[in-house]
């Protein structure tokens, strides 16, 4: 019970340190994530078009690429 009162206030006393601002570390990481999920998508889209062949971790890949930069797009749209 106390962690987590700590923990908030912990991240409440940051918050209002950085003034709402995440700290460059955060944004290096976010910005890494758009690219793997960008250069997810583009090896998904190589991999169907292989003929004969089916690989279902390609597909699942794909989906889940695809998810997550739909997710990134939607945040960024309502950022602005």
């Amino acid at each position: 019970m106390q962690r987590t009162v700590l923990w908030r206030q912990a991240a409440i006393s940051f918050s209002y340190y950085t003034q709402g601002n995440a700290p460059l570390a955060a944004a290096a990481l976010g910005f890494c994530s758009i690219i793997i999920a960008v250069s997810s998508v583009v090896y998904g889209v190589f991999a169907m078009m292989e003929k004969e062949k089916n690989y279902l971790l390609a597909k699942i890949s794909l989906a889940a690429a695809g998810i997550l930069l739909l997710v990134w797009v939607l945040m960024i749209v309502f950022a602005l």
